[in-house]
C-alpha cells in the first residue's frame, strides 16, 4: 500500500483518500525446465560459489503446508558434467528437512545445485523451493522451523544471504557465522508495523508498540547481507499518546510535515496580524493622548480608512482559510487512518471481482473498534480484506516497501483446518468435521477462477490467524503460498 502523500500536495490531502493506497493483487510468470536425473521430472537449478568445505544441504518448499518428495544433485562447473546425488527427502513447506551432504574440495569452481520433483512444475518465481547450505566444519545451526542460533546471548533466527530468484532459478542460500559480522542497522517491528530503528542491537522499547500487537520483532541487518530475527510475545499494556504520536509520524512523515507546514504558515500569519494590530492600537493610543499628531487630511482620508479596512479583512480571511485548510488536512489524515480510505487495485489475483486499476473503498472502522477494545478484528468468511502480507514475504521480483498491502478473500477462520488437494480447498472445524467447500453456494463464487494445481497443503490455523485466497486462484499468491496471516495484519474490509 503506497500512501501518496507528498510535500506541497495539500490539495491531495483535502481531496482525501482518493490519493490513497495501491493494493497489490500479485501475479507471477510460471516457468519450468526439465533435465538432469529422470528426464521427465521437472527441476530447477541454482548456482553458488561457497568456500571449499563439506556442506549439509537442507530443503524447504516454497508453499507453507506443502509436502513433496524431492531429489537433489550437485555438479561443479569445472568442465565436468557429472552429477553427484545429494539425496532424497520428503520436503515440507513448513520446516527445513535435511536432503544430504556434499563436499567441495577447493571452492574454486562454481557449484550448480539442482532440485528435482514432480511438484516443481509451474511454480511462481517468488515461491520456489530453497536449499540452505550449512558448513559441517563451522555449523551455524541445525535448521528446523528456522535456522536458530545465538547472537549476543539472545536467540535469533538467521535469514541467510543467497542468489536472487529469477526464471529457471532455484533459491540457494548459505548460512554463515554471525561472529565478526558487522551490524548495519536494527529494525523494530510490532507484528508487521515498523516502529523505529537503531544502529546497534538494543532491548525493544515496548512502550512504542500498539496494545493490540501480538508479536514484536527485531531484525538485525549485517554487512554480509544476512539478517537475524529476534522475536518476543507482546505484553498487554495501555497505549500512550506519545507512542501513538511516534507511530503516526514514522508511517506518515510526509503527510505530517505537510500538516506541520500548514500550521506553521497559519502561525506566521496570525503572528503578523497580531503585530499589525498591536502597532495600530499603539498608534491610536498615542494619537488619543496627544503624543502623535497626523495631518488632518490623512485622518479624514476616505481612501486611507478604506485601505485599513481592506487590510484588516484580508488578514481575517487569510487566517480563517488557513484554519480551514489545517483542520481539513488533519481531519482527512484521521479519517484515512481510522475510518475509510480509497485504494487502487494493482494486479489480477482478484479478477474479476476486483480488477487491475479499480478503485476500492476500504472500511477501517471494524479494525479501529477492535483495536480500541484491545483486540484484533476477526472478519467473516467470504469477506474481502486489505492486509499487510507476512513479514519477509516475497510478492514479486522487485522489492516491497513496508507499507505495501494485498487484497484477498477470507476463507479460513481462527482455529480451523484448511486442506488444499488437487486445487480443491476444504475447511474443517467443530461444526463441519468432514469438511466443506467455503466457495460452494455463495454469490461471489461466480467470479471464482478454479485452481488447476496438483499441490497438497494442510494447515491448522492459530487462534489469531486467517487463511486468505485470491478469486483468480491460478495466479494469486496468497496463504496457499505464504501461509496464514495474523488478524492484527488486517487494514480494513472491502465491501
Amino acid at each position: 500500500m503506497r500512501y501518496r502523500f507528498g510535500l506541497g500536495i495539500l490539495a491531495a490531502l483535502l481531496l482525501g483518500v482518493l490519493f490513497g493506497p495501491v493494493v497489490r493483487a500479485d501475479v507471477e510468470d510460471m516457468v519450468v525446465e526439465t533435465g538432469c536425473g529422470a528426464p521427465d521430472i521437472p527441476y530447477y537449478t541454482g548456482v553458488t560459489n561457497p568456500a571449499g568445505d563439506t556442506y549439509d544441504v537442507y530443503v524447504k518448499l516454497g508453499k507453507v503446508g506443502q509436502i513433496a518428495s524431492v531429489s537433489g544433485y550437485v555438479r561443479f562447473d569445472d568442465g565436468s558434467t557429472n552429477c553427484v546425488d545429494i539425496g532424497t527427502a520428503q520436503a515440507s513447506g513448513s520446516e527445513w528437512r535435511k536432503l544430504g551432504s556434499y563436499t567441495d574440495i577447493d571452492g574454486e569452481a562454481e557449484t550448480v545445485l539442482q532440485l528435482s520433483s514432480e511438484a516443481l512444475a509451474d511454480l511462481p518465481n517468488a515461491n520456489r523451493p530453497t536449499l540452505m547450505l550449512v558448513s559441517q566444519t563451522s555449523p551455524v545451526c541445525v535448521p528446523k522451523i528456522q535456522c536458530e542460533t545465538a547472537y549476543q546471548g539472545q536467540k535469533v533466527y538467521i535469514t541467510p544471504t543467497g542468489q536472487r530468484t529469477n526464471d529457471y532459478a532455484l533459491n540457494v542460500i548459505e548460512a554463515k557465522l554471525l561472529d565478526g559480522d558487522t551490524v548495519e542497522k536494527v529494525e523494530y517491528y510490532a507484528d508487521n508495523e515498523l516502529l523505529y530503528e537503531t544502529k546497534q542491537l538494543e532491548s525493544f522499547d515496548t512502550s512504542l508498540a500498539p496494545s493490540y500487537a501480538n508479536k514484536l520483532y527485531r531484525v538485525i541487518y549485517f554487512s554480509s547481507g544476512q539478517k537475524a530475527i529476534s522475536e518476543q510475545t507482546s505484553e498487554l499494556h495501555m497505549d500512550s499518546f506519545g507512542a501513538f504520536t511516534i507511530r503516526i509520524y514514522k508511517r506518515y512523515q510526509q503527510a505530517v510535515w505537510v500538516i506541520v507546514a500548514a500550521l506553521g504558515v497559519l502561525a506566521v500569519l496570525y503572528a503578523v496580524r497580531g503585530v499589525i494590530f498591536a502597532v495600530n492600537r499603539r498608534r491610536l493610543w498615542r494619537l488619543a493622548h496627544g503624543f502623535n499628531k497626523e495631518a488632518p487630511e490623512k485622518m479624514r482620508s476616505d481612501a486611507h480608512i478604506a485601505a485599513m479596512v481592506r487590510r484588516d479583512k484580508a488578514l481575517k480571511i487569510t487566517g480563517r482559510v488557513s484554519v480551514i485548510i489545517g483542520s481539513a488536512a488533519v481531519l482527512v489524515l484521521v479519517l484515512s487512518l481510522y475510518v475509510v480510505q480509497i485504494g487502487t487495485v494493482s494486479g489480477h489475483s482478484m479478477d474479476v471481482s476486483f480488477e487491475d486499476g479499480q478503485k476500492i473503498v476500504i472500511n477501517k472502522l471494524p479494525v479501529t473498534f477492535a483495536n480500541v477494545n484491545g483486540g484484533s478484528y476477526v472478519p467473516k468468511r467470504g469477506q474481502v480484506v486489505v492486509a499487510y502480507p507476512n513479514f519477509g514475504t516475497n510478492l514479486a521480483d522487485d522489492s516491497i516497501d513496508d507499507s505495501e498491502t494485498v487484497i484477498k478473500r477470507v476463507l479460513g477462520l481462527p482455529g480451523e483446518r484448511v486442506v488444499v488437494d488437487q486445487g480443491v480447498l476444504r475447511v474443517y472445524n467443530d461444526v463441519y468435521k468432514e469438511g466443506f467447500d467455503p466457495s460452494a453456494g455463495v454469490t461471489w463464487a461466480v467470479n471464482l477462477q478454479a485452481d488447476d494445481s496438483t499441490d497438497y497443503i494442510d494447515i491448522t490455523l492459530g487462534q489469531n490467524e486467517i487463511f486468505l485466497c485470491g478469486d483468480n486462484r491460478p495466479v494469486s499468491i496468497d496463504s496457499r503460498f505464504n501461509g496464514p496471516i495474523s488478524t492484527s495484519q488486517i487494514v480494513g474490509v472491502v465491501d
